[in-house]
């Protein structure tokens, strides 16, 4: 979807609004083909899936959308998780990765480890991965799955992507005023 020409966000969204019922429709009846008549556990708990869509953030210069989903399919627990999308206004470009906000990725990326630390209660020499996360080579990241709020950006690690099902998500936010300095384009 973020690849479609479009020149304005009336556009992206009733691109994004097409898309989604789109989709709906054919999961619908593939679902409908597949099963017509849904699983009765004992215990009352049957197979589905909800999806949310929206508009998270918007300005002069930028829109955040989002799309939740959450769903039983069978097995211990509900999954889902949620996907944000930053662009630019006027002509809806996508943003695709934090880094493409700020002129020094390395001070933003080394304050969202130390919100992570402060958050969790760790210090900064816990071994992340001794913490019961799952970083690569023990080294904190943020994901590419972020969005822009009246108070400033954040990350969000949905679950199983760097933590147990039982963490839950995990937001790190940074302040608008922490990271105003570093942002190429300040307004």
């Amino acid at each position: 979807m973020a690849e479609l020409p479009v020149r304005n966000d009336k556009e992206l969204r009733e691109y994004y609004k097409t898309d989604c019922e789109n989709w709906f429709s054919e999961w619908e009846m593939q679902f409908i083909a597949e099963d017509s008549s849904p699983i009765n556990y004992s215990f009352g708990l049957n197979w589905y899936e909800e999806i949310y869509t929206g508009v998270s953030q918007q300005s002069a210069n930028t829109i955040c959308l989002y799309q939740s989903t959450d769903g039983f399919y069978g097995g211990a627990h509900p999954i889902g998780g949620t996907q944000y999308m930053v662009f630019e206004l006027p002509g809806a470009n996508r943003i695709k990765n934090w880094q493409e906000l700020f002129t020094d990725t390395v001070a933003v990326l080394k304050m969202a480890e130390d919100i992570f630390r402060k958050d969790k209660n760790l210090s900064s020499k816990t071994p992340l991965n001794e913490a019961g996360y799952w970083f690569n080579n023990d080294k904190f990241h943020l994901t590419d799955n972020f969005g822009l709020n009246a108070e400033g950006i954040f990350s969000l690690f949905n679950q199983y992507e760097i933590a147990s099902y039982a963490e839950g998500p995990i937001y790190i936010s940074i302040p608008q005023a922490r990271i105003k300095k570093y942002l190429k384009n300040p307004s």
